[in-house]
């Protein structure tokens, strides 16, 4: 590679990442341009954002949540476990019968 192509090359990435602004053209834009997306980031990326945000909603929802899903989710945990392709009963009986001497820490549930 000729040497003064690289360095020409070298000063555009400097002076692109800097915020001189420089127009080169053909595939030095687009090397230019990767190169300042990937290194330095786009521009959305430093843009300031505002999220509304309420950090009370977990404490509101949390008596609702753990009806449906139990205390830490305990019946969602089982539920999930046993699969969607029709077979949770037989797999109930199965992890019943596996778990039965395992001692419980919390309540058993009825699957529904």
């Amino acid at each position: 590679m000729n040497i003064y192509a690289l360095h020409l090359t070298t000063a555009l990435v400097v002076m692109s990442l800097v915020g001189v602004e420089a127009r080169p053209a053909g595939p030095v834009l687009s090397l230019v341009g990767l190169l300042k997306g990937s290194v330095a980031g786009t521009p959305q990326f430093f843009k300031q954002q505002k999220w509304d945000f309420d950090p009370e909603v977990s404490s509101r929802r949390q008596v609702e949540f753990q009806k449906v899903h139990g205390y830490r989710s305990l019946k969602l945990i089982e539920e999930l476990g046993l699969g969607e392709d029709g077979r949770k009963l037989e797999r109930l009986q199965q992890q019943r019968l596996r778990d039965q001497y395992v001692p419980v820490s919390g309540p058993i549930y009825e699957h529904k």
